[in-house]
């Protein structure tokens, strides 16, 4: 599994399932393996399975309520239990996913950006924001958020010019101050 052969190791654990259907582990690692490879329904199953024959394990929990989410449709609940754990990459896809469901709104392409921020792909979050402000050209919070991603970049011309539109958008505004501030005194000691 960790050498990336999904095939062999479905197998083994598959085989293992077949020689003791009360593997619990067996049935967790076979569920991941599903999950990895995007079939959904059958990693549900899995994890039933396996906290079926593993009830003290409490990392199946947040799994099986993870799937659970999925099954009502609530990619949000989805999306905020997977931030809520810190898992901040598959929390971004899932808003990029609700962003992409419903284009009009503007939080959805936010949060996928900030969480991609959080993962460390700026440049996924600088094209999130950058769509953003497409969108929404006059939201300094956006122009804001750019500017940060722009500053973790060393893109330090941009940076400056995203903060000055978005004070210009939103003056006295006091978190776009701050951030602006601190831009200017790690930016102009250089």
């Amino acid at each position: 599994l960790v050498m990336g052969d999904t095939a062999s190791a479905g197998d083994f654990f598959e085989r293992a399932i077949d020689c003791d259907s009360t593997y619990g582990q067996a049935w967790s690692n076979l569920g991941a393996l599903f999950v990895q490879n995007g079939d959904t329904a059958s990693a549900y199953g899995c994890y039933k399975k396996a906290k079926l024959y593993l009830p003290f394990d409490t990392s199946l929990d947040d799994k099986l309520k993870m799937f659970s989410l999925w099954e009502k449709g609530d990619i949000r609940g989805m999306a905020e239990l997977y931030e809520r754990n810190r898992d901040f990459l598959d929390a971004a896809r899932l808003y990029e996913s609700l962003a992409a469901e419903f284009p009009d709104s503007i939080a959805f392409l936010s949060n996928a950006a900030l969480l991609y921020q959080k993962a460390g792909d700026y440049a996924k979050a600088e094209s999130l924001l950058v769509i953003a402000i497409s969108l929404f050209p006059n939201n300094a919070i956006l122009h804001n958020n750019l500017a940060g991603i722009y500053f973790f970049e060393r893109k330090y011309e941009l940076a400056g010019a995203e903060y000055e539109r978005a004070i210009s958008l939103d003056p006295g505004n006091p978190a776009i101050e701050k951030n602006y501030r601190f831009f200017k005194e790690r930016t102009d000691a250089r």
